[in-house]
């Protein structure tokens, strides 16, 4: 005869958050959880070594911590399914082994995975994921009364609602946002205080570090040097080292990119707020409530730490469920160049490249300038396709899922919806990375120049850009000054800038 389980809770690996022992409708003596590591993630991309470490270690971690409290486990690892069999597999074999009543799980954040939850016939139910401030339909009842999709009126919307940095019913410090004063470049008189805080490396991690070396021998990456948490403690600890040691000057070096010192200022708890080990309203009071206490924090650093998880993390998420299924494919200059071997193995002569690959390679983390305004500017200065884009950034970041992966590089990074909410393609010369970075200072290009042999090949390819997608952006209002200066330049200049990126080109392909 079966076991009978009333109720069978299914969670996959970003699910930690969802509160088990708040939930009346779950119990102990009759339910069951079933973990799952599913092979439709964990296989189907070349993810990075430590961000495999850290997804298997916070979930095994998770699954332990409430076995020893007496829940009714189950797991499904990934070394044991040789297979590789999906979700409804999986659940299917549960299905026939114990006589279960119904199975619930909690809307997953991928939409394939949905799919593949809302086709097994059973009876079943799919919880809202109450992780976000906003949920699904919210944002779609949002978005579908507004002229234009903006993160800035989003991000308004969601301070009223929950009456964040709100005071006396006005914005405090009178401004909605600080954005203009985060934008300091770091000068060789500028001192920035290393991170050191380390995690170390206990029996638990070595055996979850003996997995991914086993069963993902070839992925890219590696295990040495790990330094992730993979608790709750970890990841508060990772909070609260960043509130006391960097969020003071976090605001105004935001967007600074430094080679000897990878972190900056910096949370580094987007792969903790990704899978669950953070909640974003517990982060954002407790942000908050140091504040207070610590008068010292200026208010644009404050304010700028909140937007990123108030503002562009739950404005992303909201975009990836509104626009799929179609939004994955989205090619709107029809770019189809494969994305250059140094993405993988950093060997370039562009040492912004370089850098933050070299980062990428290391740590399975860059921070968002990195990633936007050196790898993601060439990608789509190099036109490359968005779908290769997709493929890399989703395997070498820790906090990299498709939810959150997919509209940044698309609608960001790469402007290939057409402008779904960025209204212009975030685009940059050499200039911009010299200014906001010290890595032209060790390079043997040029920044200077745009048609010399030595000149750096941000320059000139990101006037070739201009010039050969004039048809898609030329009426762009806020692209008018760089087509006014294309206009003025010279024809033998503008003969020089296409060779130079078409050799270029040719060369990285």
């Amino acid at each position: 005869m079966k076991n009978k389980i009333r109720n069978l809770l299914v969670l996959f690996n970003d699910q930690i958050a969802f509160p088990i022992k708040q939930n009346e409708n779950f119990d102990k003596k009759q339910d069951y959880i079933l973990f799952i590591e599913p092979a439709e993630f964990f296989f189907k991309s070349n993810h990075h070594k430590k961000k495999l470490v850290f997804i298997l270690s916070s979930f095994r971690n998770y699954a332990e911590g409430l076995k020893k409290e007496n829940y009714n486990i189950l797991y499904e690892k990934i070394e044991d399914n040789v297979q590789r069999d999906t979700i409804n597999i999986i659940c299917d074999k549960y299905l026939k082994e114990y006589h279960i009543e119904k199975l619930t799980f909690i809307e997953p954040s991928d939409y394939d995975l949905e799919q593949n939850i809302k086709k097994i016939k059973h009876e079943k139910e799919i919880l809202i994921d109450n992780s976000f401030y906003c949920n699904k339909l919210e944002f779609k009842k949002w978005a579908e009364a507004q002229k234009n999709i903006l993160m800035e009126n989003f991000y308004r919307y969601l301070r009223k609602k929950h009456n964040i940095l709100i005071e006396n019913n006005k914005t405090t410090g009178g401004k909605w946002n600080f954005d203009s004063m985060n934008r300091e470049s770091i000068n060789k008189k500028t001192m920035i205080k290393k991170q050191n805080l380390y995690f170390l490396e206990n029996n638990f991690i070595k055996k979850i570090i003996k997995v991914v070396d086993t069963f993902f021998k070839d992925n890219i990456g590696n295990t040495s040097n790990y330094n992730f948490g993979y608790t709750k403690k970890d990841a508060k600890l990772r909070i609260n080292y960043f509130f006391k040691n960097h969020l003071k000057e976090f605001g105004k070096f935001q967007d600074a990119m430094v080679e000897e010192n990878e972190y900056i200022n910096h949370s580094i708890i987007s792969m903790y707020l990704n899978n669950g080990l953070l909640k974003p309203k517990d982060v954002i009071d407790s942000s908050i409530d140091f504040a207070k206490k610590n008068q010292d924090i200026p208010l644009n650093s404050l304010e700028g730490f909140i937007r990123q998880i108030l503002g562009w993390r739950e404005f992303i998420r909201g975009i990836y469920w509104l626009k799929m299924p179609n939004y994955k494919e989205s090619n709107f200059f029809s770019f189809n160049k494969k994305i250059p071997g140094f993405y993988w193995d950093y060997k370039t002569n562009m040492n912004c490249i370089k850098q933050s690959v070299k980062n990428t390679i290391d740590n399975s983390y860059a921070h968002h300038i990195q990633r936007l305004m050196i790898l993601g500017n060439f990608a789509l200065l190099a036109h490359i396709d968005p779908k290769e884009v997709q493929d890399w950034f989703l395997c070498v970041y820790a906090d990299a899922y498709e939810w959150v992966e997919m509209p940044n590089v698309i609608g960001m990074a790469l402007f290939a919806d057409g402008g779904v909410f960025s209204t212009k393609p975030y685009i940059a010369s050499g200039n911009y990375i010299n200014k906001m970075s010290n890595y032209c200072q060790n390079c043997i290009y040029n920044q200077k120049t745009k048609i010399e042999e030595d000149s750096c090949p941000f320059n000139y390819l990101y006037w070739n850009f201009l010039i050969k997608n004039q048809k898609e952006l030329k009426n762009n209002p806020r692209l008018f000054f760089p087509y006014n200066n294309l206009a003025k330049m010279k024809e033998i200049d503008l003969i020089k800038i296409q060779k130079n990126s078409t050799k270029f080109l040719e060369e990285i392909s």
